[in-house]
Parts: structure tokens; sequence; C-alpha cells
């Protein structure tokens, strides 16, 4: 179903007692299902077939798993965005989609940062995952990269105290066949291997565009209780996911490098900037223990009908 938009697909899981009955559908039948005309759709039920099965193969391959929206391995936060993805191709540890103890944060930031800009992502990814907080980036050049090394920089032990488990997760613009940037396939494999995973809602050989890059940004800030924004200039995909991350009702955070940064390469008449959502009220701080308190209200915010899912974070992990 990877030709029909995520509201659709849902509706029609919704309405239909099993999808496999989608192939003797005909293009009315689905407009009465979806309530609207659905335009510029090509329904041919037997191309649809075979691209399934070029899918399921390619999946196994690459061992990729299939975690659709009603499947309890999806993350809750995710399902609560205006738009989630039907469905998240995962390659890696599945697991790693729940977070560590104090949940996920995201940390984003321009391709092309100034070396205070790196050591700081490397630092606050680095310290969120020894406080039990998993790390998600979009394994980008740049701040991406320097966020999941930090992640990845941190105790490994098992039976250490602060262990957490998965320490990153990369959501990627592109089908997971694939590793953009290229550069970035060593660390792809890292990510994998010390239980972290790969997230697309994107199906095999499915090329990165001017279109996926940025809504993938939106998985970002909805699989954690906030995003921090390292440094990004104006009109940088990591301040599309700021915005994402204050529509899906998260916290933003703002390391202060980063508005050091702003000062220097944004002009007078660039309107978003990290120096004007600083002013608006984004949090600026470079300290992992400003940001734990926020899981708790962000979840108390996102499901206040289940407060009693909204755990106090571990106080062991305050060092």
């Amino acid at each position: 179903m990877s030709f029909l938009s995520a509201p659709v697909r849902g509706v029609l899981s919704e309405k239909l007692d099993n999808l496999d009955n989608l192939a003797v559908l005909s293009k009315i039948d689905l407009e009465r299902y979806c309530g609207r005309e659905l335009k510029r759709l090509r329904w041919n039920p037997h191309q649809i077939q075979l691209r399934s099965e070029r899918d399921v193969s390619l999946m196994k391959r690459y061992a990729m798993e299939l975690i659709c929206w009603n499947d309890p391995r999806y993350p809750p936060l995710l399902r609560e965005i205006a738009q989630p993805p039907f469905a998240l191709f995962v390659r890696g540890t599945v697991e790693a989609l729940a977070g560590g103890p104090n949940g996920m944060v995201g940390i984003v930031g321009t391709r092309r940062p100034d070396g205070e800009g790196i050591q700081s992502a490397f630092a606050m990814a680095r310290d969120c995952v020894q406080n039990g907080i998993t790390v998600v980036s979009g394994l980008a050049s740049g701040i991406d990269s320097a966020a999941h090394r930090g992640a990845l920089s941190t105790v490994t032990d098992p039976y250490s105290p602060y262990y957490c488990g998965p320490y990153t997760v990369a959501v990627c613009g592109t089908g997971l066949d694939t590793i953009f940037p290229s550069g970035n396939k060593g660390l792809a494999v890292q990510i994998m291997r010390r239980g972290g995973c790969l997230v697309s809602e994107y199906p095999p050989e499915t090329p990165g565009s001017k279109w996926t890059f940025p809504e993938r940004n939106r998985i970002i800030s909805g699989l954690g209780f906030g995003v921090m924004v390292v440094e990004a200039p104006a009109k940088s995909g990591a301040l599309i996911t700021a915005d994402f991350a204050l529509e899906q009702n998260r916290e933003l955070f703002l390391h202060p490098v980063g508005i050091s940064y702003s000062r220097r390469v944004d002009r007078m008449n660039d309107i978003r900037t990290m120096q004007s959502l600083a002013l608006e009220g984004a949090i600026v701080t470079d300290s992992v223990h400003d940001i734990l308190p926020h899981r708790i209200a962000v979840q108390n915010r996102l499901f206040p009908e289940r407060n009693q899912l909204c755990f106090e974070f571990d106080q062991t992990y305050l060092k």
C-alpha cells in the first residue's frame, strides 16, 4: 500500500477485516471506504502484488522488520502525532524503539557544524545515554553523526547500573536498503551491532528526495519527549524538526553553542532562527539534568487519561 498516504492506509486498516482483501477492491470501493476521491490513483492489483513480493524479498535480504501502527511494538508517542507513519521498516534491534528507561530525545543540527558544535552534540548524546535516554537522530553528516557517535561512546557493560540497552535510533529518509550518506555506512553498522536500529517509513528501493527528508523529521521529533537543536542556520532541516516538535507538543531544547552560532551565521531578515526560538520560550541548556524532568510533563500532556503509565525517572541515573 505504499502508493497510498498514511491517513488513507490507517482508515483502510480500521475498516477492512484483513488487508489481504485490498487486492480485490476497485478504485470506487477505496473511495467509498475513505469517504473522498483519491486523486492520481493508479490501481493495479497485479502490479501491487508484484511490488509487495519484491519488498518482502528485499526485507529478508536486509533483515528488516515491518512494524505497523497497531503493533504493540509501535512507539506509543509516535502514534500520537498528527500523521503517524502507517508502518515502520526497521533494521537492527526492534526493541530500541521502546527507548531507554528515561525515554528518547532527538538531537539534530546542521550538516556543516563548526568544531564546537560537533563536540557539543557528541557530549550531549553521551550524557543522555549515560542517564538512561536513548538518542534519536537522522544519520546525516555533521551534528546527526556526532550525536550517534556520542551515544555509541558510552558504557557497554550490560551489568553496569547505567546501562540502558539500545543506545541510538537513526531515522532515515530513504528505504533501508540504502544508507545515505554513503560515508555513514560504517556508522549505521555500528548502530545496529550495538543494539540500536535504523528506521524508515519508506519501503526498500525508495530514493531520498527533497520531500522524504523533511517528512522523516516528524518521526525524529515524534519518537521522543523532546528535541534538542545543537547548531542550525535559518531554513535548516533541523529547524523543521524543531517546528514539528512544537506542533507535536514535545519539549524543545536549544544548545547554547547554537545560539552563538545563530548570531554568527543568520541574517537580520531571517525570521525563523535559533535566536527567535529562544525568545519564544524554547529551553536553552547544555545539561542533561535540565532535560530529564520534562519527560514526565510531556507524557502527562500527551496521555492525561493514562497518568499511571508515566513513572518518575530513576534517580540512580542522576550523577
